[in-house]
């Protein structure tokens, strides 16, 4: 288990519409396992807290260090 990573994140950010007063916010959780030195593999769900931000957000990614 020491290849496996968890993640957390909170946050929010300006609205893009500048007459908007409610500015999207968000959870963010993941994990990322290292398959080996050189490659990770990671997934993570994002979670909207604010009716600008998308209710639920699927993630993954491929990491390859050269």
């Amino acid at each position: 288990m020491e290849s496996l990573k968890l993640m957390a994140n909170a946050g929010i950010e300006r609205n893009p519409d500048p007459a908007s007063e409610n500015h999207p916010a968000f959870l963010l959780g993941g994990a990322a396992y290292a398959v080996s030195e050189r490659i990770t593999l990671d997934a993570g769900v994002k979670y909207g807290l604010s009716d600008t931000e998308i209710n639920w957000t699927g993630l993954a990614g491929l990491t390859i260090r050269f």
